[in-house]
């Protein structure tokens, strides 16, 4: 009688314990790592299958389907249902911690032959864009560069395919042709998810535009520069101007930070042909196209960025990387996609450079009640005022590093508008 009372207690006392876990957030269904995010998503690209071994194969329809709900629960920062719908594909989810930052990453688990990709989710991302490498281990060094681009621009997604571009020798159906997997050209396999329709890849690109189709996809390729070639050939898969125009925005800042390079871009230079991605299928869905297997889009929105990129000026290592980084910290503001500055004329800035102090000087009386929030170039915030008295503020620089900040002013919570400071 003692004994089934005490075993019945102890089950009691176990079961409540659980409660409590679970109330407290401590009982987590996705595996908790910490360490750097970088070293960690090299490693997996390290690892990943090479060119040879048939690795790849495709997910059924039914698989894709069902993926891009897990996609889309895990936006939603459900990271619990996350966790257990990535259990069906063989899949795990991993609540990352980096220093301060955490990050959500969906990868194979260890034993399983689905070698569809890795995903990183940032859910304190505040650019709107996602950094895209198709061709991690053909690309020397584009894998690499995307994890380091997500992790220092606060971008919000980061898409690593999961093979060598030519590792499955079976054919793709989509158009296009190339020589990267033989010594003449041939149509492309399915393992190059910039040419398969039916990849994890794509279904992951689909479900994260289906979340907010004002996200931008900068999807990073290496070539080997031929004599004629610039250091960077850009398309927007199209030879249409977009508006706006993000590649035009993102060329004049690689300049800034590297006056040698030199560029193509396929909307601006109509007769130039080599790697201007037509046949890029995320390029294609993201411009709408209506058969992105069979037919080049006919219409575009600016939101597919491709971008190849000469190895020793961009690609070679981070010191090279950072240039990227610098660009797009430039031109994607946090959570204002491609925008500089607007209502300029609405404020003055003197002086800008700054020298120990910057005043912002608003031209137009009936922006009363301000309240002005300045953010570094990864989107942190590092100034408030909460209630700007008169139609000027001053910004001591005594607690700021040099550098370039972005400061937004609102009106009673509503955004009024944004502007760039330059801090010596």
């Amino acid at each position: 009688m003692s004994n089934t009372f005490s075993s019945g207690f102890h089950q009691f006392r176990k079961f409540c314990f659980l409660i409590l876990l679970f109330a407290s957030g401590n009982l987590s269904a996705q595996l908790i790592k910490n360490g750097s995010l970088t070293g960690y998503v090299y490693s997996i690209i390290d690892d990943m299958p090479g060119k040879d071994g048939n690795n790849y194969q495709n997910p059924s329809s039914e698989q894709f389907s069902s993926w891009k709900n897990l996609i889309q629960t895990l936006l939603k920062k459900d990271f619990s249902s996350a966790s257990s719908l990535a259990g069906d594909f063989s899949y795990e989810l991993i609540e990352f911690t980096d220093g301060t930052e955490k990050y959500y990453i969906l990868q194979k688990k260890e034993n399983s032959l689905n070698y569809w990709g890795t995903y990183v989710f940032n859910p304190e991302g505040c650019r709107k864009i996602i950094i895209q490498s198709p061709h991690p281990k053909y690309d020397l060094n584009t894998g690499k560069q995307g994890v380091y681009v997500l992790k220092n621009t606060g971008a919000l997604f980061y898409c690593l395919a999961g093979t060598h571009r030519c590792n499955s020798s079976l054919i793709s159906n989509c158009s296009g042709t190339t020589s990267a997997c033989g010594s003449t050209s041939g149509p492309y396999r399915i393992s190059d998810m910039a040419h398969n329709d039916k990849s994890i890849f794509q279904a992951t690109t689909g479900a994260v535009k289906e979340s907010d189709s004002t996200l931008v996809f900068i999807q990073l390729h290496g070539f080997g520069k031929k004599s004629g070639d610039p250091y960077v050939i850009m398309s927007n898969g199209t030879r249409i101007t977009p508006d706006p125009d993000y590649i035009n925005l993102l060329k004049n800042e690689l300049r800034v930070v590297d006056n040698m390079l030199d560029f193509k871009i396929a909307h601006l230079d109509p007769e130039w042909t080599r790697l201007i991605a037509f046949t890029n299928v995320q390029g294609r869905y993201l411009n709408s196209g209506t058969d992105i297997c069979s037919s080049n889009a006919d219409t575009t929105y600016g939101t597919f960025i491709h971008i190849e990129q000469e190895k020793s000026r961009l690609r070679a290592d981070s010191l090279k990387w950072d240039k990227m980084v610098q660009a797009v910290n430039n031109t994607f503001p946090c959570g204002i996609s491609g925008v500089k500055e607007t209502g300029a004329d609405n404020y003055k800035i003197y002086p800008n450079p700054a020298g120990s102090t910057i005043s912002l000087e608003f031209k137009n009386p009936e922006y009363e009640d301000l309240s002005l929030m300045l953010y570094d170039i990864r989107g942190r915030l590092v100034y408030k005022v909460s209630k700007v008295a008169t139609n000027t503020v001053i910004i001591n620089k005594e607690n700021l590093k040099s550098g370039v900040y972005f400061f937004k002013l609102f009106t009673k919570s509503r955004m009024r508008f944004t502007g760039k400071i330059i801090l010596e």
